[in-house]
C-alpha cells in the first residue's frame, strides 16, 4: 500500500499546474462597431452604478482604512496602495462608460 501512495503521489508531483496566463498584448475588448458599443455602453453603465461602484469604493475604504495603521512597514503601505489603485482605476473607466451612455441618450453625441 505504501508503494502505490509513494507512486501515485510522486506521479501528482511531476504534474505541472496550470497556472492563469494573461496574454500581456491583449488589446482592447470594448467594440468599435457604433451599435454594438452602444448595448455595450448601457450594460456597463446600468451594471457599474448599481452593482460596482459601491463595491470599488467599499474595497478603496477598507484599504485606506489599513494604510492609517501606523505599525505597517513601508512595504505594507506600498501592497496597500497598489490594491487601491486597480479599483480606482476601474471607478474612473466606470465613470466614463456612464458618461458616455449619458451622452448617447441625450442625443449628444456617437458612441467612440
Amino acid at each position: 500500500m505504501r508503494e502505490k501512495v509513494a507512486s501515485l503521489s510522486k506521479l501528482v508531483s511531476g504534474q505541472r499546474r496550470e497556472h492563469l496566463a494573461i496574454d500581456p498584448f491583449i488589446g482592447d475588448p470594448e467594440p468599435k462597431d457604433t451599435k454594438v458599443r452602444t448595448s455595450y455602453v448601457s450594460t456597463v453603465a446600468g451594471v457599474y452604478k448599481d452593482i460596482l461602484a459601491p463595491k470599488w469604493k467599499q474595497m478603496i475604504a477598507n484599504a485606506l482604512f489599513l494604510l492609517e495603521d501606523p505599525s505597517n512597514s513601508k512595504e505594507h503601505d506600498l501592497m496597500l496602495k497598489g490594491a487601491v489603485y486597480a479599483p480606482r482605476e476601474n471607478l474612473l473607466w466606470g465613470e466614463k462608460m456612464v458618461n458616455e451612455h449619458v451622452a448617447l441618450l441625450s442625443g449628444g453625441g456617437e458612441s467612440k
